[in-house]
Order: C-alpha cells, then structure tokens, then sequence
C-alpha cells in the first residue's frame, strides 16, 4: 500500500492516514500537502553518475526536495546570519573543506592521508 501511496496510485483513506501519521511521527498535513518541486538534474552533482541507480538517483532528489522545503520553513521563522565562507577558487573540494574548517577554528587538521 505505501508503494500505492508514494506513486499516486492510491490515496490513504482517514484511518491510514493518522496510523502513518502517528509511527513516523509527522502531521498529518505533511501527507496532504502540494507536491514539492524537485532540483532539476542538471543543478546537482553526484560523485559517480554513471554507477548511480535511477532508484538512488530520485530518492536524493526527493530528499534535495524535502531539504529545500525545510530551508524555506526555517528562512521564514528565523533571522539566519550571513553566510561566511572563505573565497576559494579551483582549489578542490577536499582542500576547500580543511580551509574552511581552519577559518572557522574548528579543528587544526593536517594534510589529508591518502592512505585512508
């Protein structure tokens, strides 16, 4: 029935829908809420395209989805700070990432092990 639910097929009669609502633990408005727009493939990046499932593939888009929407909900209840990330251009991402942290003072990390 949940795979009926997820593809439209179905809808969740009232009961079923306050079960579902009651074991994950989610309103039972967030079921019967507008469909949430998904990023568009080209504006992602995945690590291995080529190896990914479409299975895969559309779960971390739908996921991208939920994201943006909790983004949204939180931009509209709270005043968020500034973004402060150092500009780092062509550097590569592991490299950004230690930069950052460094900036941040959140750790003293060293040249990353390859051997890992």
């Amino acid at each position: 029935m949940i795979t009926a639910y997820e593809g439209g097929e179905k809808a969740p009669g009232s009961d079923s829908l306050s079960k579902l609502s009651d074991v994950l633990q989610f309103p039972s408005a967030f079921f019967s809420g507008d469909d949430l727009s998904e990023p568009a493939l080209a504006d992602v990046s995945f690590r291995a395209l080529r190896s990914l499932t479409a299975r895969r593939r559309d779960q971390a888009l739908g996921s991208a989805a939920l994201a943006l929407e909790f983004a949204r909900w939180i931009d509209s209840k709270f005043e968020l700070p500034d973004v402060d990330l150092p500009l780092l251009e062509e550097i590569g991402s592991e490299s950004a990432a230690i930069e950052t942290r460094q900036e941040w003072g959140l750790s003293e990390e060293r040249a990353p092990n390859r051997n890992h």
